[in-house]
């Protein structure tokens, strides 16, 4: 997401559902610019779990990004259904 000119620390949050066909592990990071800024412990993870966790990022306004990337050992799907949609969101939290 573009900050709009907006120089500041920003607060992301990411969740979403994963389904895989068997137990294993995962875990997840904030890339701020192409490079990993925040790292998530996903931990153990059964065959449905949630993900979901947030930080605060500086961002300069204008030319920074932010990227949410997922992995999971043994491969699945993320669910995608009438309550389960992934979410990615941010906000400026201080400027």
């Amino acid at each position: 997401f573009p900050s709009h000119d907006t120089k500041g620390k920003y607060f992301v949050n990411a969740a979403l559902r994963i389904n895989q066909s068997s137990s294993g592990s995962g875990w997840w990071g904030f890339y701020k610019n192409g490079s990993l800024d925040r790292y998530i412990e996903g931990g153990s993870l059964s065959t449905l779990n949630w993900m979901a966790g947030g930080c605060m990022i500086d961002m300069n306004g204008s030319t920074d990004y932010v990227e949410c990337w997922i992995y999971i050992s043994n491969g699945g799907t993320i669910q995608n259904g009438s309550s389960e949609y992934p979410t990615f969101e941010a906000f400026g939290a201080r400027s």
